[in-house]
């Protein structure tokens, strides 16, 4: 009787796939001066929470952001992991 080896392999893979809106000014973070700043729309579907609870995280200094001359809302990537 042959002798038959079965091999499994499982792989994980995380895909990020980002369209930067080309009206969304390119500037870099005030905090930590990564340049990864993105609207709270965006920055709600990288995070996977509502818009709303960035908003509050936003008043309660929770996340980097910064506010364009022209009242834009930006919100730091690098800082959307960080805790509450």
């Amino acid at each position: 009787m042959k002798k038959r080896t079965v091999t499994t392999i499982e792989i994980k893979e995380l895909v990020f796939v980002s369209a930067v809106r080309a009206d969304t000014p390119r500037q870099p973070c005030p905090v930590c001066a990564a340049w990864a700043m993105v609207t709270p729309e965006e920055a709600a579907n990288i995070a996977r929470v509502t818009v709303r609870s960035l908003y509050a995280r936003v008043e309660a200094e929770g996340v980097h952001f910064l506010e364009t001359a022209d009242g834009l809302l930006l919100l730091c990537v690098n800082s959307l992991s960080q805790t509450e």
